[in-house]
């Protein structure tokens, strides 16, 4: 099992993704990763369905999801507020993946249980494991989550909020080559997976600690 991950800075959109994706390759050390996630700043005015395209055809990977951000990570980087692309490539011998998309109307309609099931094909019996990127603005994360939780008790689901937009349909969620400006996008995985969830500060203190008495 092997994670791997570029990340570009070039203004030009296609430039950013060949480097990002050359970066996780040379990486992977001959390996086919089975999983890409594609993050990508909204500042970028391009046809992203071309360069998803193009991402598949470099690296082949069986599933590919992503969103926009505000801030890409890549790497030892964080590039905020500028055009960026990250790619992150994952080798996973052994796992099983089951993308998904979720449309605002499906979230409307779903119940916990057997709709999620059938919408993901994955048992809650296989113990999976979940990377979810929702729309704040098209979809309710809380319903999402909730259900999701009812579903697949205990089990644990990391990603994030799509950023990089200030109104609904502004935000991008990547999925397979499709791009889409509304709902949400996830894979369960499930085999030869275990996943730990922590929650980071993102900082640190900086010079002699104090101790607040009052």
């Amino acid at each position: 099992m092997r994670f791997t991950s570029g990340i570009s800075g070039a203004v030009n959109a296609r430039e950013a993704t060949e480097h990002a994706c050359r970066q996780a390759q040379e990486q992977l050390q001959g390996a086919t990763p089975d999983l890409v996630c594609v993050f990508a700043s909204t500042m970028y005015q391009t046809s992203w369905p071309s360069l998803l395209s193009h991402v598949h055809r470099q690296l082949q990977p069986r599933v590919l999801i992503g969103c926009s951000g505000s801030g890409i990570i890549g790497g030892v980087q964080e590039l905020e507020w500028v055009p960026a692309v990250s790619v992150v490539a994952a080798h996973l011998p052994g796992v099983r993946l089951f993308p998904f998309a979720v449309t605002p109307d499906e979230l409307t309609a779903s119940v916990p249980g057997g709709f999620w099931v059938d919408k993901i094909g994955a048992s809650p019996l296989a113990d999976p494991v979940f990377l979810l990127f929702a729309d704040p603005y098209t979809t309710d994360p809380m319903k999402l989550l909730t259900e999701l939780n009812a579903t697949y008790r205990a089990r644990p689901i990391v990603g994030g909020l799509v950023s990089g937009g200030s109104k609904a349909g502004e935000h991008l969620l990547f999925f397979d080559t499709q791009v889409r400006t509304e709902g949400a996008v996830g894979v369960a995985m499930t085999g030869n997976i275990t996943m730990d969830t922590i929650v980071s500060q993102g900082c640190r203190p900086i010079g002699r600690p104090y101790v607040v008495t009052k």
